[in-house]
C-alpha cells in the first residue's frame, strides 16, 4: 500500500518501515475503515486535519 503525502511545511522526515505490515491481523472491516480514513484525508494537510480535529466534541467537551 502506498500513501501519497502532501506536505507544505519547511522540513519533514519520512520514516520507512523495516518490514511490510502483517495485514492478516486486521479484519476486513478494520482494513475498510483504515482505507476510508486514508481516502478521506489524502488531500488534506496535517495542519488542516489538526485544526479540524480540535473542533471535535472530544476536544472541546471538558472531562467531568
Amino acid at each position: 500500500m502506498t500513501i501519497p503525502i502532501q506536505f507544505s511545511a519547511e522540513e519533514y522526515e519520512f520514516i520507512k518501515p523495516l518490514e511490510k505490515p502483517t495485514m492478516g491481523i486486521f479484519s476486513q472491516e478494520e482494513i475498510d475503515s483504515i482505507e476510508k480514513g486514508l481516502n478521506t484525508f489524502k488531500n488534506i494537510t496535517s495542519e488542516k486535519i489538526t485544526q479540524c480535529s480540535h473542533k471535535e466534541k472530544v476536544w472541546i467537551t471538558p472531562k467531568n
